[in-house]
């Protein structure tokens, strides 16, 4: 009996062993081995490709024998483009070249990583860097992508040779259902759009400037850059489905002799269908570089983004990166449109503002107004108790309201006595979301934080015994998916209103979804 359960002992051990062999073997397998590729441009006849498999042979070449393996460039910068014939997992890449300088041949300078899910759109996925076992070994680490088609552009040192022997991308083949993951700068080589067309002397010749992977000559004023003297741009995209970002940066050009000045304020809008636009927040100076702004996002799921540019003198931009993921297409990411809700919305005040005081559109502009200047970006009241109502226009998730007011009691203008919330959900009945107070910012910001309310309809009720001015609203929160539905979302301690008056709701705090 003992020898019996022994041996089976044994055997799952073994079989155990066996799986953890075979499994090492796939996570670490080289992917490219024996594979075909398209190179470009062809190779110099002294050293050739000649059966077009030298790259993924899996020999290396010997670098005291520059005649056999080696396949050589004198003039152009390669490319080299592997279809790995399913989506795999990808662990890392390497390319391994020679450095011989006594005789004219050098590593390359660069060597970059681009991938696809169909060989069409190529996404920048990663730069290859010496390794520690040599200049001659470039690496880069990929944890996480997932992609069919790889492909290595090399970039040569100017008046010298540059030889490869030797291509390996180590991974495993994914899950017949895998879909690809694509993560890098989405933008590379993605056409936008500008609101204003850049000004003639520094156009955008070939409508990809922006997003060619190249950065201009801060020397050189004609050796990219892309300029415009008008005070506010805004240059559009289409990433062309739903994408996850993680990260933008703009590169800008300061030289101040030349009346070209950094942006007062760059602003990101994302949309999830090209029409309605939410207000991302700012990208902000790098602290290594001034001249590079930047955006980190959380969470941010999005088909379409602009960046509105804003200045005083020339504005010249010469490079926009946006790095993230694109959703695979067998599981579609949801679009998460998180923002200010309210900027740009239309709104309806009642009653009117005081007619010196009665431009509405100010409320949504994303623009505070400045306390030395009443007569602008101000709305202002003096008679009865204003009611500001917001549509959303769908149904959202809102995290925080704030609202900016006026406090300048010798000019007899003060804070409102009180600031309501209240949310609806079809614009008819109402309920009581919670009274706005004093935020950190200030006692003339009033703010209001809310644990994932679901509405459409906002009102803000504002009671006043003076003068009242307020500049800015502000409904901080994401866009639910268009093809996801949410029932009543509401707390048992919040109240409804109605003609008779306030009562206590039975409802607990409820969160439905639905998917179609």
């Amino acid at each position: 009996m003992f020898r019996i359960f022994f041996k089976r002992l044994w055997h799952s051990v073994a079989l155990c062993a066996v799986l953890l062999i075979v499994a090492g073997c796939a996570e670490n397998q080289n992917l490219a081995e024996g594979l075909g590729y398209d190179l470009l441009p062809v190779p110099d006849q002294q050293y050739p490709d000649a059966e077009g498999k030298s790259l993924t042979d899996g020999i290396f070449a010997s670098a005291d024998d520059m005649s056999q393996g080696w396949v050589g460039f004198n003039r152009d910068e390669p490319t080299i483009t592997l279809d790995l014939e399913a989506v795999c997992n990808i662990d890392s890449v390497t390319v391994s070249c020679l450095s011989r300088p006594e005789f004219g041949v050098e590593p390359p300078k660069s060597v970059e990583l681009l991938v696809s899910q169909d060989g069409q759109r190529w996404i920048f996925s990663g730069t290859l860097n010496p390794s520690e076992k040599g200049p001659t070994k470039f690496r880069v680490e990929t944890p996480g992508l997932r992609a069919r088609y790889v492909r290595l552009a090399l970039g040569r040192v100017n008046d010298s040779w540059m030889l490869v022997d030797e291509v390996q991308v180590l991974g495993s083949i994914a899950g017949s259902g895998s879909p690809p993951v694509l993560t890098g700068n989405l933008a590379l080589g993605l056409p936008y759009r500008f609101d204003i067309p850049p000004g003639k002397d520094y156009p955008d010749v070939d409508g990809i400037s922006l997003t060619d992977g190249k950065f201009a000559d801060a020397e050189d004023l004609q050796s990219g850059w892309v300029g415009f003297d008008d005070e506010q741009n805004a240059v559009t995209f289409d990433l062309q489905t739903v994408c996850k970002i993680d990260r933008i940066e703009a590169s800008f050009l300061s030289y101040a002799e030349y009346g070209v000045s950094l942006p007062n304020s760059v602003e990101l809008m994302v949309s999830q269908d090209g029409r309605r636009w939410v207000s991302n927040g700012m990208l902000t100076p790098s602290q290594d570089d001034p001249s590079l702004f930047v955006r980190k996002t959380s969470d941010l799921r999005v088909r379409y983004m602009r960046l509105t540019i804003s200045g005083d003198n020339w504005t010249f931009l010469d490079e926009i990166q946006i790095f993230g993921s694109i959703a695979p297409a067998l599981n579609p990411i949801v679009p998460v449109v998180s923002g200010n809700l309210a900027a740009g919305l239309a709104f309806v005040v009642q009653p009117q503002p005081s007619e010196d005081y009665s431009n509405t559109l100010v409320l949504t502009d994303g623009k505070r107004a400045s306390p030395d200047n009443l007569h602008e970006g101000w709305v202002g009241f003096d008679s009865g108790q204003p009611t500001i109502t917001l549509d959303l226009e769908s149904i959202c998730k809102i995290t925080r309201i704030r609202a900016s007011f006026l406090s300048q009691a010798e000019s007899g203008v003060n804070l409102p006595q009180a600031v309501r919330l209240m949310f609806s959900l079809d614009g008819e009945r109402w309920f009581f979301g919670g009274i706005l107070s004093a935020t950190e910012a200030g006692p003339e910001e009033f703010g209001f934080e809310l644990d994932g309310l679901r509405a459409r309809y906002l009102k803000i009720q504002i009671d006043r015994s003076q003068w009242v001015l307020i500049d800015e609203i502000e409904v901080i929160g994401s866009i639910t998916p268009s093809f996801y539905t949410y029932l009543p979302m509401l707390k048992k301690d919040m109240w409804a209103a109605s003609p008779a008056g306030v009562g206590p709701l039975r409802e607990e705090w409820v969160y439905y979804p639905v998917s179609y």
